[in-house]
C-alpha cells in the first residue's frame, strides 16, 4: 500500500466536516485549497490561515481546483431542504475535472449510509438499493456521476451519522421529541474516525469504488440515546414503540480487510470518556 497522502489536496465544501479535514491535512504538510460558494464564507476560512476559493457548481468552478492531486467532495446533497440538484453538482464537478489536461488522479465523494434506506438487517457495500426508499435515487445518481466518470480513482465513502465535539447525539432532538425506532441499532461515526478513513483512502494504491465509513459497535438506539441525554444532564431519552421488525445495520467490508483502527469504537464509552471534554474544547 502506497502510505503517502497526496502533495495537495482540493476539499469543496468547507464546513463542519471539510475544515476539519483540511486542518488535519495541513498539520501533516499537504497543501490545502478549500472552497465555499459565498465571498463572506471564503474570507472566513482565509481568517482561519485555510487557502479558500468561491466554488458553486455548476456555475462557478476555480481554476485552483486542478492544481490539486486529490479532490475530496463534502458539499451537502441537500435533500432535507427540499434541494433535487444535487447530483446535477457532481456531475460538474466531475466533468471539470475530467475535461482539464492536469486532472486530478482520485476524487473522494462523501455521501451518506441513506443510500440504503429501505433495507433491513445487515448491509455493506456490495448490497442491491432500494432505489424506492427515502433520499436513496437521487444519492445513488449522484454517487453515479462520479464513479461513471473519465477519473482515474474515484471513491464513493459513505458516512453513517456523524458525531463529536460540538455536534453531541444528545443534541440531535428538541425537548419532548420522542425518538423512534428504540429497538434497531444505530450507525455512527466520529469526525476523528472520519478523517482517518479519508486520509487513509488517500494513501491507498488500490482504492475502492465504494466504502462505507461507519463505526462497529451497534448498541440501540434506546442505549445509545439514553447515554446521549444523560452525558449532557438531559435525564433520560422518550421513545416510541418499535415498528419495524429489525433497523439496518451497516457494516464496512473495506474497514475490516484492512483492519482500519476506529479511535472511537465503543459508541457507548464514547459518552463516559471523550464526550464532557470534546463540549467542553469544542
Amino acid at each position: 500500500m502506497d502510505k503517502k497522502l497526496p502533495k495537495s489536496v482540493a476539499i469543496i465544501g468547507a464546513g463542519w466536516l471539510g475544515k476539519s479535514l483540511a486542518k488535519s491535512l495541513l498539520a501533516k504538510g499537504v497543501d490545502v485549497v478549500v472552497s465555499a460558494t459565498s465571498s463572506q464564507k471564503v474570507a472566513s476560512l482565509q481568517a482561519e490561515n485555510l487557502p479558500a476559493t468561491i466554488v458553486r457548481a455548476p456555475d462557478c468552478l476555480s481554476d485552483s481546483l486542478l492544481q490539486c492531486q486529490a479532490w475530496v467532495i463534502c458539499i451537502p446533497p441537500g435533500l432535507r431542504h427540499g434541494r433535487t440538484d444535487y447530483p446535477q453538482q457532481i456531475q460538474a464537478l466531475a466533468q471539470f475535472a475530467q475535461q482539464a489536461s492536469t486532472k486530478p488522479k482520485h476524487i473522494v465523494l462523501i455521501s451518506s449510509t441513506a443510500v440504503y434506506n429501505g433495507l433491513q438487517g445487515e448491509v455493506n457495500e456490495a448490497s442491491k438499493l432500494n432505489l424506492n426508499g427515502d433520499k436513496v435515487a437521487v444519492l445513488h445518481d449522484a454517487e453515479n456521476k462520479l464513479l461513471n466518470a473519465d477519473i482515474e480513482h474515484a471513491t464513493v465513502l459513505r458516512l453513517a451519522g456523524l458525531f463529536g465535539y460540538d455536534r453531541q447525539p444528545g443534541r440531535f432532538f428538541k425537548e419532548g421529541r420522542l425518538i423512534s425506532e428504540p429497538d434497531s441499532v444505530v450507525n455512527m461515526i466520529h469526525r476523528d474516525d472520519v478523517i482517518a478513513l479519508i486520509e487513509c483512502l488517500l494513501q491507498q494504491a488500490d482504492k475502492p469504488a465504494i466504502v462505507n465509513g461507519v463505526s462497529p459497535h451497534h448498541p440501540t438506539r434506546r442505549a445509545f440515546y439514553n447515554k446521549a441525554f444523560a452525558s449532557l444532564s438531559k435525564g433520560t431519552a422518550e421513545f416510541t414503540e418499535q415498528k419495524l421488525p429489525q433497523g439496518k445495520q451497516v457494516q464496512s467490508n473495506f474497514t475490516a480487510t484492512l483492519a482500519f483502527n476506529y479511535k472511537v469504537n465503543d459508541l457507548l464509552a464514547y459518552f463516559d470518556n471523550r464526550a464532557s471534554l470534546e463540549v467542553e474544547h469544542g
